[in-house]
C-alpha cells in the first residue's frame, strides 16, 4: 500500500509538472537593456523623424539617453505572471511568434526575426482600449539600424491622432 501511494504521488507530480510548465520566453527587458548599454557606449549619430498627423521633422542628432528613448520597448515583459497561460508560441522558419490571447493584456503580439540565432527585428503590437479611447502602438527595432514606435489613438469627440517617431542609426 506505501509503494503504490509512493507511485501514485510521484504520478501526479510528474503530471502536474507537464501541465503547468513555468515556460520563460524571450526576455525582451534583459535585451533591450543590452542594446541601451552598448548604444549608450557608442553614442551613434541618429537620423531621427518624427511625425506628427502627417507632418514631418528630421533632425540628425546624438541621443543622450537611450533608456527614455527606448522606454516603450523596455516596459515589454512576456515573462510577466499577468501574461502566464496566455501566449501563444509559434515558429516559423527564423521568426517566432508569441501572440497573448487575453484581451485585457495592452501587448497583443511580439515577433522576433532571427539572423544566425541573433535578433535581427523585434515587432511589438500594443492596443489599449476602453469606452472612451483606443491607441494602437506598433514598436520595430533592428538593432545597430533603426527604431520605429507607431501609434494612433482614437479618442471620442476628439478624433484620430497618429504619429511615428523613427531612428536611423548611423
Amino acid at each position: 500500500i506505501g509503494l503504490a501511494s509512493l507511485l501514485s504521488s510521484c504520478e501526479s507530480k510528474d503530471l502536474k509538472s507537464s501541465v503547468d510548465t513555468n515556460s520563460t520566453y524571450f526576455d525582451i527587458p534583459l535585451y533591450f537593456g543590452e542594446q541601451i548599454s552598448a548604444l549608450q557606449k557608442r553614442n551613434p549619430l541618429v537620423l531621427k523623424t518624427v511625425y506628427t498627423n502627417q507632418v514631418s521633422e528630421e533632425k540628425e542628432l546624438n541621443i543622450g539617453d537611450w533608456n527614455i528613448e527606448l522606454s516603450s520597448f523596455l516596459t515589454v515583459d512576456l515573462n510577466k505572471p499577468a501574461y502566464k497561460g496566455y501566449i501563444i508560441k509559434d515558429s516559423i522558419g527564423n521568426v517566432v511568434n508569441y501572440k497573448i490571447t487575453d484581451d485585457k493584456a495592452e501587448v497583443s503580439k511580439v515577433t522576433i526575426t532571427y539572423d544566425n540565432n541573433i535578433p535581427s527585428q523585434i515587432e511589438i503590437a500594443k492596443q489599449i482600449k476602453n469606452f472612451l479611447y483606443r491607441t494602437d502602438e506598433t514598436l520595430i527595432y533592428q538593432p545597430n539600424k533603426m527604431y520605429s514606435i507607431k501609434k494612433s489613438q482614437k479618442v471620442i469627440i476628439l478624433g484620430t491622432n497618429d504619429y511615428e517617431i523613427k531612428g536611423e542609426i548611423k
